[in-house]
């Protein structure tokens, strides 16, 4: 049998119901005996009660103490009648009838409940009538109860032990079940989920949120396989270029050409360095959530990269002033790859705008060629995803730079879309929080 762990969840669950049983079961036990105890003393002191009422009727009436008529009692009650003391007169007590005792027959030293009533005689003046019990009889019902629950007690303790034992290990069943099932799964069988029961208990939710979790595993794996395959496939291109055109240039010497041959590979090479550059920056930025706050004027940002050597003019007219909060260089990345998109497909326009509204600053930039289509304006983002008329390699980009704009917006608190611009092409729409 294999050996439970010390601190198991169901160890920990039966010593603490246990110990609260236990506990509650002393503290139970203890006012049980004080509750029956003070009842029993109750019941004896309102029986003498009532026996020193029927002597006072009696007294008061005129009776004589050695006529006083005793009504049916145990015969182990002593009753007295007592005159007060007095600095002239010392107490003293008077025995009357047979069924009085005397001073002389005074009960053992033992405990006794004691009851007092105070009456007039016509003949002996102020009175006290005195009632005394034992209490044998009320320790001995009291030693037993307690003699009954010491044994019961250790009994009911064990018996919720082994209960709590069973119940606990009941409940966490399906939790040994699904860890087992969670352990043997693989990155080969990440398509495999856990089983969800109908009870909508909160086991049926651990089961959801771990078939949640392991979703997005899933997903993340089948990234992680799509992007190490598109990055093979995007770095593989330059390589076999640059390789091909060498082994024409070795294979058939011609030293006018090599100038030509050294242009092309120095293409290659910038295109592969730019992929590789893209590649580590999403690598960083997918480590990490955490982005510098400096203080940024967006606007200023904005119209230096519009500045740079671009195939069409950009239009920047609609650009105001715009400050935020946030990581420089990210920005600029975002509004160069924004722009270098607009212009790798636009037909002859171009116009980037940046406004200010309340506590929300918006970032556009409009082109005029053939738009995107609204079934693929979501896609786009994802991380080598290039549209039919986008994948020719003398088009440019890898498919990365909107990936990159996406993952930057969502660090600094933002959000981006595409729509349709009004100069007919596409409409990049960033929004982001102005600076606090």
């Amino acid at each position: 049998m294999k050996a439970l762990p010390a601190a198991s969840v169901r160890v920990r669950v039966t010593f603490a119901v246990t110990a609260l049983f236990g506990l509650a079961l002393i503290l139970g036990a203890w006012l049980l005996v004080r509750a029956v105890e003070q009842t029993v003393l109750r019941t004896v002191e309102q029986r003498q009660t009532g026996h020193l009422e029927a002597l006072r009727a009696q007294v008061e009436h005129g009776v004589p103490l050695d006529a006083l008529q005793l009504p049916p009692g145990p015969p182990n009650t002593q009753f007295e009648v007592r005159t007060p003391a007095s600095p002239a007169m010392p107490a003293r007590v008077l025995g009357v009838g047979p069924r009085l005792f005397l001073a002389q027959r005074r009960l053992p030293d033992t405990d006794l409940s004691t009851t007092e009533l105070a009456t007039i005689s016509p003949k002996e003046g102020r009175l006290m009538l005195v009632a005394m019990s034992p209490l044998d009889d009320v320790r001995n019902s009291v030693d037993a109860l307690k003699h009954v629950l010491w044994a019961a007690i250790p009994a009911l303790v064990v018996a919720i032990a082994l209960g709590a034992w069973w119940v606990t290990g009941r409940a966490l069943s399906p939790v040994r079940v699904m860890t087992r099932r969670v352990a043997s799964i693989t990155g080969s069988t990440l398509h495999e989920r856990l089983h969800v029961s109908s009870s909508g208990d909160e086991i049926a939710e651990l089961a959801q949120t771990m078939n949640s979790m392991l979703d997005r595993l899933e997903r993340a794996a089948q990234r992680q396989r799509e992007f190490v395959s598109d990055a093979s496939h995007e770095l593989r291109s330059p390589v076999a270029s640059i390789r091909t055109q060498l082994e024409v240039a070795l294979a058939h010497p011609d030293p006018t050409r090599w100038p030509a041959v050294a242009q092309d590979v120095l293409a290659e090479d910038a295109r592969m360095e730019k992929l590789v550059a893209d590649l580590l920056l999403l690598a960083r930025l997918d480590e990490s959530n955490a982005v510098a706050r400096d203080e940024i004027d967006l606007d200023d940002l904005v119209l230096e990269q519009a500045a740079r050597t671009w195939r069409l003019p950009v239009q920047v007219h609609g650009v105001q002033a715009a400050r935020l909060t946030g990581d420089r260089h990210q920005l600029a990345c975002v509004a160069r790859n924004l722009i270098e998109n607009a212009v790798r497909h636009a037909k002859g326009r171009v116009e980037v705008a940046t406004t200010t509204d309340g506590s929300a600053i918006r970032f556009t930039v409009d082109d005029d060629g053939e738009g995107i289509p609204r079934a693929h304006r979501t896609r786009v983002f994802e991380r080598f995803t290039r549209l039919e008329e986008g994948r020719s390699r003398d088009g440019g980009g890898a498919g990365l730079g909107l990936a990159m704009v996406r993952r930057i917006v969502e660090l600094h608190g933002g959000a981006v879309r595409i729509g349709k611009s009004p100069l007919g092409g596409a409409r990049v729409a960033i929004s982001l929080p102005t600076a606090t």
